[in-house]
């Protein structure tokens, strides 16, 4: 084995093990700017290869970007937006009916509820009326994106 552990960008030599430096004064400032521009160049440069290395295994940038996408599409099918989803069960709506306070829910949950009182389920409040509306535009809506939830999940199964 050599004395020597490494040589430094001015090709002074450090013996291996050694504690102080070979150097003094501005000469040993400037070799430990020069060390510190080096490590922040090697860190790069590492950096660099390990991404390389990553891209050649996994096929390129293109992969890395695709795996971007599909991760953003999964984080997108597992939100539900909150005015889908009904009040009294907590579930995504098939039947979505408006009640008196303005707010629609699942057309069976709604009807039991008020069978037993005349109650808003969101606010507590008293409703002036016990008529039920089908909320047809919510239904489209809710249909639109579950329908554009299947081809997403169905792309990011095929990926």
């Amino acid at each position: 084995m050599s004395d020597y552990h490494f040589a430094t960008a001015a090709g002074i030599q450090v013996r291996f093990g050694q504690t102080q430096p070979l150097l003094q004064g501005a000469r040993l400032a400037w070799v430990a700017s020069g060390t510190a521009t080096l490590e922040a160049a090697l860190a790069d440069h590492r950096a660099e290869v390990r991404t390389r290395a990553r891209m050649k295994l996994h096929g390129g940038a293109t992969h890395r970007l695709m795996c971007t996408q599909v991760s953003k599409l999964r984080t997108v099918l597992g939100t539900v937006p909150d005015a889908f989803v009904c009040p009294i069960t907590q579930e995504i709506m098939k039947e979505p009916t408006m009640a008196a306070d303005g707010f629609s829910y699942e057309r069976v949950y709604i009807a039991q509820w008020l069978s037993t009182a005349n109650t808003s389920p969101k606010t507590g409040a008293v409703l002036p009326h016990v008529l039920l509306t089908p909320n047809l535009n919510l239904k489209t809506q809710i249909g639109d994106w579950l329908d554009e939830k299947k081809a997403l999940k169905i792309a990011v199964e095929e990926e």
